[in-house]
């Protein structure tokens, strides 16, 4: 299972630094992009997302009301994979086929109150699913567990080649249930940024 750090954790004054003090403990990061419309929250410009070094892999979330728009203004070369919600798009089919298209991994983004039944027919075409455990905007929520592992469970059974990503509320705690239902990826914020040993509290998500 992989490690992705949030950056909405991270500081923001010292940012290259906080990637810095990663390299050799998390294996890739997630960078979200907010308007202030989509959530009520703001992060990350497209000039500080294309600053950052080609060396780490990249999954953008886009929690944007025009992901569609934002997506276009990034290349292969600066993110591994483009995250959107559907319900933000009128054509989800179109822009997974367009980020894939451009060499990029498309994946969607299941907010607590989208169900799978909403997304099903989205679900064979993408690469990577990312399952809300919180509701997006801001970190250190507790985790909406049992609904989280539904959704991880029937992914993982009918779509197997997809990458599974939890994000929100991943712990020491809960990190063996998430695993052990079909979880390859858990994006840790708070919990990481905030160990007075980074290094420890990553090897403990990884036990």
């Amino acid at each position: 299972m992989q490690i992705a750090a949030s950056l909405l954790s991270a500081n923001p004054l010292k940012l290259d630094e906080e990637i810095h003090s990663l390299e050799g403990i998390v294996d890739r990061l997630h960078i979200d992009v907010m308007d202030g419309n989509f959530v009520p929250n703001l992060a990350f410009g497209v000039d500080t997302i294309k600053a950052i070094p080609t060396v780490w892999k990249k999954d953008l979330h886009l929690m944007v009301s025009h992901p569609h728009v934002i997506s276009r203004w990034f290349e292969a070369r600066d993110v591994d994979t483009i995250i959107f919600h559907p319900q933000a798009v009128k054509y989800p089919e179109k822009l997974i086929h367009e980020l894939q298209n451009r060499k990029i991994h498309a994946g969607i983004a299941l907010s607590p109150e989208v169900t799978i039944t909403q997304i099903n027919t989205l679900l064979p075409l993408v690469d990577f699913v990312l399952i809300m455990g919180i509701h997006p905007g801001f970190s250190g929520q507790q985790m909406l567990l049992d609904q989280t592992l539904e959704k991880i469970r029937f992914i993982h059974t009918k779509y197997p080649q997809a990458h599974i990503a939890v994000d929100g509320g991943v712990n020491v705690d809960n990190i063996r249930l998430l695993k052990e239902a079909g979880t390859t990826i858990v994006v840790s914020g708070k919990y990481l940024f905030s160990a007075p040993d980074r290094k420890e509290a990553a090897e403990a998500l990884r036990k």
